[in-house]
């Protein structure tokens, strides 16, 4: 497995420096989230200049690009061009995959014109050959449970659309991780090595609970989760060989230090290798 983390988690520091701690824990590449109105460490239409500087960085850090992440980019009221570009941004900068999701106000759309709306954005993925992978936000009616990630993946059956395994929203909706996992197979395209206390950090009726309980339990080791079972389950799918990244997060330590944050990366880091 490959470890990476959010550049969110360093959302006021920029991204050069979440690069630079990302690089000082000993981690193997960085989330770079271009999410208008949450963090835009990328700005919706990056300049060559821009996207130069971004690889001068990765190249004097020694990261690779893990993923990136392009929430509030695309509904079905605003289109999908905002994605179109974060798609086109993940060609330039040789990012694996963008991870995005649903937006809140479209969730009474229908699987079926989710499906209409949505596939020219995948149809753009295979022709770019970047991977969208799309995560089961628990509040999120199409993706929240593992029948029905199934059910949207079996309704886009492309290699180039896969999901995000975010833990937390699993067992927020009262989902077995592991189970989930060993389901979605090949097209967990990325994960989410973010902790959860199951009845503390949500309301133990399917709401996650918002601002954060407590940050310090998202990151792995600090939560209830069982990640020796969750990362056996990606080994036994292939993520591991597919080279998958395994992306520390926290919300709501994005006001931290950077050294701070960094101080429980690095803490999270050496406790996922122990699981594995």
């Amino acid at each position: 497995m490959r470890f990476s983390t959010c550049s969110i988690m360093y959302k006021d520091a920029g991204l050069e420096r979440a690069c630079e701690e990302a690089a000082s824990v000993g981690l193997d590449g960085i989330d770079i989230w271009m999410t208008p109105g949450m963090c835009e460490h990328l700005p919706p239409e990056p300049s060559k200049s821009q996207l130069d500087e971004v690889r001068l960085i990765l190249q004097r850090t020694g990261l690779a690009v893990a993923s990136i992440t392009a929430y509030y980019t695309h509904s079905p009221a605003k289109g999908l061009d905002g994605l179109f570009r974060a798609m086109h941004v993940a060609k330039e900068i040789q990012a694996d995959v963008v991870v995005t999701s649903m937006v809140g106000g479209t969730y009474d759309i229908t699987l079926r014109q989710y499906v209409d709306y949505f596939s020219p954005a995948v149809q753009e993925a295979e022709r770019l050959g970047v991977k969208i992978a799309f995560e089961n936000h628990s509040g999120q009616p199409l993706t929240r449970t593992t029948d029905l990630l199934l059910a949207f993946l079996s309704s886009f059956p492309s290699p180039n659309l896969g999901v995000t395994i975010a833990p937390a929203h699993l067992v927020t909706a009262g989902c077995d991780v592991e189970d989930a996992i060993r389901k979605v197979g090949k097209r967990v395209f990325f994960f989410y090595a973010w902790d959860h206390i199951p009845g503390v950090d949500d309301d133990g009726q399917g709401t996650f609970i918002w601002p954060p309980v407590d940050p310090h339990h998202h990151f792995p080791g600090q939560g209830r989760l069982p990640f020796n079972r969750f990362i056996a389950a990606l080994r036994d799918v292939g993520y591991e060989e597919r080279g998958g990244w395994l992306n520390i997060m926290s919300h709501g330590c994005e006001a931290w230090p950077p050294r701070v944050v960094s101080e429980e990366v690095k803490k999270s880091l050496q406790w996922l290798r122990e699981q594995m």
